[in-house]
């Protein structure tokens, strides 16, 4: 189309590289007696560590032109321990 008319490319015609990411959760009560328990508690992100990519370059005078392994927009897998003892 000329510029400033509308095209007729549909919705999400352009889809980019897709992210896949588990989080998950893990917690476990130990009671001591009816008063006293302690809660034990895992919590993970990006379990299985899996990248996720960034949409690829669009600038022509870029050394890094459509490629689409120049950025990861994931974080990396974070693991959280935590206790609490309740009274």
């Amino acid at each position: 189309p000329a510029p400033g008319e509308i095209g007729d490319t549909g919705r999400n015609y352009f889809i980019g590289p897709r992210q896949f990411q588990i989080d998950t959760s893990l917690s476990k009560k130990f009671r001591f007696t009816e008063r006293y328990s302690f809660d034990l508690r895992v919590d993970a992100q990006n379990l299985t560590n899996t990248p996720s990519f960034g949409f690829p370059t669009t600038t022509f005078s870029s050394g890094t032109f459509g490629r689409i392994r120049e950025s990861v927009v994931s974080n990396a897998r974070r693991i959280q321990f935590s206790g609490k003892f309740n009274f």
